[in-house]
Formats: C-alpha cells, structure tokens, sequence
C-alpha cells in the first residue's frame, strides 16, 4: 500500500492517518503527544512523507529523504540555544533560520539527537510566524510541504 505509515503504536491511529492519506482529506495540522519515546516524532515523520512525496513506501528515496530530515519540503523546527547576548529580537530571522537548519542537520546526522534542555532552548515566535508564511508557497520539489514542530511548548 502506497500510504501505509511506518510507526509503531496506536494501530487505531495509524489506521486514521492512512485513510486521510488515501482519501486526500488531511486536517490542517496535527498534534502528537505522549509519553516521551511512544512514536509521536516517527508517527509525525511518516505523516509528513506520505504529504509531501505521496509514497510511504520504504524503497521510496524521496520517502527517505524525509525520514532522514534531509527533504526540502520538510521544514523540522527544533528548539533552539540563543548565541551568545543578543536577545531574539536583535537577531536577523535568516539567523534563527540558520540555527534551525543547523538542529536538523544534526537531526539527519543522528535521528535520536535531543536538545540540550539543561541550556533553555526556545523555538523564537518570530521566526516561526515567518517560517509558517512558507507553508502558502509552493513545494520545491515534492507534492506538498511538511512542518514539524519538535516541544512546541517552548514556543517563547
């Protein structure tokens, strides 16, 4: 099956997932939550292949070009450390772009990398106002886009 989702976990749910798929009929957002380790981070990936590349299908290389956070239509926002003193509003909104870029760079490196919470990351309400304009553009290279936004509780 094209839009059978690869996660573990509630069977119900990945049921729902794969029938909004097939059907077309994808809310405008979803919002995963559990325990920490339960699948939402894979379940919200594989929700994000199916958007953007149509084909969940494992041999897929666009398929794993997402799972592998490596797809341009795939934005992951991470919560991000401030550098050094300036405060958010005096950083430029490409800069905390770049800081995004860099967290899912590292994500595509080691897909169990976590923030450094002991550190207070934020994800800067700015920058994501900004980057959620991108979700009326048109997909780069796939079908649709995907933004995931990883503890969305740290929105600041």
């Amino acid at each position: 099956m094209a839009n059978a989702l690869h996660f573990r976990g509630n069977p119900r749910l990945r049921a729902q997932l794969e029938q909004a798929l097939a059907s077309g009929r994808l809310a405008g957002s979803y919002l995963f939550e559990g325990a920490p380790g339960a699948g939402q981070e894979q379940a919200a990936i594989e929700l994000a292949a199916g958007v953007i590349v149509g084909d969940t299908d494992l041999a897929n290389p666009d398929a794993r070009r997402v799972r592998r956070y490596a797809h341009p239509d795939l934005h992951y926002v991470l919560p991000v450390i401030k550098p050094g003193s300036r405060s958010w509003d005096e950083m430029k909104v490409e800069e905390i772009f770049d800081l995004f870029r860099e967290e899912q760079a590292r994500k595509a490196e080691d897909p169990y990398a976590q923030p450094d919470y002991a550190k207070k990351p934020h994800i800067p309400i700015r920058a994501l106002r900004e980057l959620l304009t991108l979700v009326f553009t048109k997909p780069f290279e796939g079908r649709g886009k995907a933004i995931i936004i990883r503890d969305a509780d740290l929105i600041d």
